[in-house]
């Protein structure tokens, strides 16, 4: 919208005023439109979890009381990124660039009974085990 205003005011019209309705109509009039950039599809497949989580998981969930039983998964900050969203043409394929490679990890975790754990941030090691192991056979 700042950017019309800015040729509007260049070429001295005076009566035209930006809207979220003109940006609108003008992507649609040009067949754009706003896409995810994505990159990953779903690794698992929904019929190979359901027998377990028909069968096994039940039956694990009776062997604790809910105070007990809590979902943590990690996922990444990413302090320096590229926005996932852009504007392009209706039928073009999106695609995006690499990620920026320096995220914070944060572990995010609550109870069955929605008791929160505190965040937790994961760092990086200045000498990774993964590496000392490699130097045993090196």
């Amino acid at each position: 919208m700042e950017k019309a205003q800015f040729f509007a005011n260049a070429m001295n019209v005076s009566t035209f005023i930006a809207t979220t309705g003109f940006i609108d109509k003008w992507k649609r009039r040009h067949s754009i439109e706003m896409k995810q950039i994505s990159g990953e599809e779903k690794s698992v497949s929904e019929e190979n979890i359901r027998p377990w989580l028909d069968l096994t998981l039940p039956d694990l969930l009776l062997k604790y009381i809910p105070e007990n039983i809590y979902n943590a998964d990690e996922t990444a900050l990413f302090l320096q990124v590229t926005p996932e969203r852009t504007l392009t043409f209706k039928g073009e394929k999106c695609s995006g660039s690499k990620k920026q490679k320096d995220p914070l990890t944060v572990l995010v975790g609550t109870s069955l009974v929605c008791e929160k754990l505190p965040l937790l941030a994961i760092g990086k090691s200045k000498s990774p085990r993964c590496f000392r192991v490699l130097d045993r056979y090196l």
